[in-house]
């Protein structure tokens, strides 16, 4: 048996092949070469000693697989010391028949399990979804003044949320016309939020032929006038032509006709004459009719123009601060039902906006609290009135700054 050495290092052979058993002890000490045959001393150089081992592997380091982690034992020869590594594959859980769960909540998954037998880990078999909350709901109302709420409460769980409830109010009414959508501003009396809502287009009032609608009055392009009158025309025309193909017969007898045609003739003028008097009443009955749906129309506009017309705009005739507040003094309108004063921290009123709406028109001042101290305020002021239920505002008055103290 043959074995290779480094340079330098000492070793010892206790086994020799062949008939002698004799055992000694070897030792060399290497100088220039690479390996040397620690049986007979030869030496090698290093790609030539390799094939002079007889290898002879032995595990020197073993780590034993698990249900999900590959094991593995490294072999090294005990003359060389070149060694190898072998993979044990991992043996995977084997489970057990019982079946345990873990049950869902309203925001986490819940699942069936079982245990291995033999790391005892708990493995999932299925997933069972999440629940998602239940609410119930209690609110608080709106007022004018203040802001109103909605709770929601998880019957289940307790998670709770809360929504803002806005005192909405119709700041701005356009009606809707034939050609034109109408729309109404709705407006939080608390902090000025507001959303549009569109009205949509009247349809014509074109029914049964109208000339002219009966709603905005515009003129019907489709009208189509009656055919009757035409139709007489045409009958008439036919009785005419009949009457020429007789007419050498009419010439023979004229002479012996005269008195009846002079009485035909007289009748045929008075029936002319009728005639035309009656054409020309049902002519003045169309135009009088048609004079009066137009008067109606322009009343009907005029009224809707007299209900939605705007209020009298008032303008702030005094400012006045105070600690964490300030005063309003405003002109005084007559025929108003009441006004909104609006505030913000800049001047295009899109920074802390609020409104606050009053009744009536006694009080001329309104006193605005739970501000911040030393900061500036931009103020406005309009007046509304009620039309059918709804309020109309004027326009806004020139905006005016305070500090507060």
């Amino acid at each position: 048996m043959q074995t290779k050495a480094k340079a330098n290092q000492q070793f010892i052979l206790s086994e020799r092949s062949g008939d002698d058993e004799k055992e000694f002890k070897d030792f060399y000490i290497l100088g220039s070469f690479d390996f040397c045959c620690a049986f007979c001393g030869s030496a090698y150089a290093e790609d030539e000693a390799e094939s002079y081992c007889e290898y002879s592997y032995e595990a020197t380091k073993t780590v034993d697989e698990t249900c999900t982690e590959d094991g593995y034992t490294v072999y090294t020869c005990a003359i060389c010391g070149d060694s190898y590594t072998e993979v044990i594959e991992a043996t995977g859980h084997k489970l057990g028949s019982s079946t345990a769960s873990v049950e869902p909540t309203c925001t986490t998954d819940g699942y069936t399990y079982q245990r291995c037998m033999i790391c005892r880990e708990m493995v999932v078999v299925s997933v069972i979804e999440k629940t998602g909350h239940t609410y119930s709901s209690s609110t608080t109302s709106a007022s004018y003044s203040q802001h109103g709420s909605i709770t929601y409460t998880c019957t289940i769980c307790q998670d709770s949320y809360t929504e803002v409830v806005h005192s909405y109010d119709i700041t701005e009414i356009s009606p809707a016309t034939c050609t034109q959508e109408g729309y109404t501003v709705y407006t939080c009396t608390v902090c000025g939020d507001s959303y549009t809502k569109v009205i949509a287009l009247i349809a014509y009032g074109f029914g049964n032929n109208k000339q002219y609608c009966t709603v905005c009055g515009t003129e019907n392009s489709d009208y189509s006038i009656s055919t009757d009158s035409t139709d007489t025309q045409a009958q008439g025309i036919d009785n005419n032509d009949n009457g020429d193909s007789g007419e050498n017969s009419a010439d023979a007898s004229a002479e012996n006709n005269s008195s009846q045609n002079s009485t035909s003739s007289s009748a045929d003028s008075d029936t002319s004459t009728n005639n035309n008097a009656s054409a020309n009443y049902d002519s003045n009955t169309a135009l009088s009719s048609t004079d009066s749906l137009l008067l109606s129309a322009s009343v009907m506009e005029s009224t809707d123009s007299a209900e939605t017309a705007k209020p009298k705009k008032t303008k702030i005739k005094k400012l006045k601060k105070g600690k964490k507040k300030f005063k309003v003094t405003r002109k005084k309108i007559s025929g108003v039902t009441g006004y909104q004063i609006q505030y913000a921290t800049n001047k295009k009123f899109t920074k802390n906006k609020k409104a606050v709406t009053v009744k009536g028109t006694k009080k001329t001042s309104k006193t605005i609290k739970k501000l911040r101290s030393q900061k500036t305020y931009y103020v406005h002021i309009r007046t509304y009135k009620t039309v059918n239920d709804k309020r109309v505002y004027s326009k806004w008055s020139v905006v005016k700054k305070v500090k507060t103290k």
